[in-house]
């Protein structure tokens, strides 16, 4: 039975002339401007308010320049017909929509690559360098980097030559080149995607756990990084469309149509991903909106070292009394944020003896002041980072 013949018999009353094109449009734009406001929000709280910048921010950026680059394609993508059935555009239009639905996977891949990398030196960036976690997240960064490489020369090679995976469409013979099996290559890629945004979505927890916060800011926490297992839904929901895609691709050979969730499904994923990585570097916006929750921000202009919110300070603390500092005894290691008991008991010892508390470490303070920025930066000591 020719391919005419099948789809006369699939549709007995008509080849169907309905089109998705107008939702990927939609989604697409909706979908730029949620990561797009997401990532400017983070260089606000990072660069203006913290006026800090790690590795985790400068590969941020060129994730949302290749998401920016993934969204220009999906809109050349619809303009050549995608959404729309093939019998409806043509075998040229057709053509097209695959080429450039190749190269939009391409860069789905190189953009995930990045904000995963983005993750985890945020990560990193809050671990003791000799701890065990650390470790740990190395050897995840590396498996990471080796699966981007290893999947986006899969999907780009899949065919030889490489147009071959459109041009044999008006190759008759099967002769001018060959492929890879699609439908393997880009299951099992997915499915190892899916494996890996579950590690990563699970990989802050434990650092989490063990964090010395109350109770409040650590919901809080768990809260935030919860969330990016709306990650973990996209990349399973898209692994389970293309499976049914590519069933109904075989009966149909509807590409331009059939292809449109897996699109949706890949531009939710590659946006969201972008959004859950700069989620926690909002926390000195959420402390002025959910302060119970996320902390408040400098309380007076009388400050003790718990208003500080950081991973540790480093310093000495010594009590002053007729001219001469008497050395207190300090912990060697503080959580992300103030610990109340730790400025209490210092306080009610210094007043016990009727002497004033004086720490000495070094702050680099917001100079807006505090009632602006309602921020200090105090970088952690290597000694004073979470790890085991």
């Amino acid at each position: 039975m020719d391919h005419n013949a099948k789809l006369r018999e699939l549709y007995p009353n008509g080849l169907p002339d309905d089109s998705k094109a107008d939702i990927i449009q939609t989604t697409i734009w909706l979908c730029t401007a949620l990561s797009t406001v997401a990532v400017a929000l983070r260089f606000y709280c990072r660069g203006y308010l913290l006026r800090t910048f790690g590795l985790d921010d400068w590969f941020i950026i060129p994730a949302m320049a290749v998401n920016i680059v993934f969204h220009i394609i999906g809109v050349v993508n619809h303009n050549w017909g995608g959404g729309q059935h093939t019998w409806k555009i043509g075998l040229n239009a057709t053509q097209e929509v695959i080429k450039w639905s190749w190269l939009n996977n391409v860069l789905y891949i190189v953009c995930l690559g990045f904000v995963k990398v983005s993750i985890l030196f945020q990560l990193l960036r809050i671990t003791a360098p000799q701890s065990t976690y650390r470790k740990v997240i190395i050897g995840i960064f590396v498996v990471s980097i080796l699966f981007s490489v290893v999947s986006m020369f899969m999907n780009t090679f899949q065919c030889t030559p490489v147009n071959y995976l459109w041009k044999r469409l008006e190759d008759e013979t099967g002769k001018k080149g060959k492929c890879m099996e699609y439908f393997t290559t880009s299951v099992t890629s997915s499915a190892l995607t899916v494996a890996m945004d579950v590690v990563l979505w699970l990989t802050p927890m434990p650092l989490v756990y063990r964090l010395n916060l109350p109770k409040a800011q650590k919901y809080g926490l768990y809260l935030v990084f919860s969330i990016a297992g709306i990650v973990c839904g996209s990349s399973i929901g898209r692994l389970v469309v293309i499976i049914h895609t590519f069933n109904e691709l075989d009966i149909t050979g509807d590409f331009p149509y059939l292809i449109t969730d897996a699109v949706l499904w890949t531009t939710a994923e590659a946006n969201v991903g972008i959004v859950c990585a700069c989620l926690p570097t909002f926390r000195p916006l959420l402390k002025v909106l959910l302060p119970s929750v996320f902390g408040s921000s400098v309380r007076s202009n009388s400050h003790k070292l718990s208003d500080f919110p950081t991973s540790g300070i480093g310093g000495t603390r010594s009590a002053v009394t007729g001219g001469k500092s008497i050395p207190l005894p300090s912990r060697t290691s503080r959580s992300l944020n103030h610990d109340p008991d730790y400025s209490s008991s210092t306080e009610e010892l210094a007043a016990k003896h009727g002497v004033r508390v004086q720490m000495d470490f070094v702050v680099e303070s917001n100079p807006r002041g505090p009632n602006e920025g309602g921020m200090w930066n105090v970088e952690p000591r290597p000694d004073q980072r979470v790890g085991g």
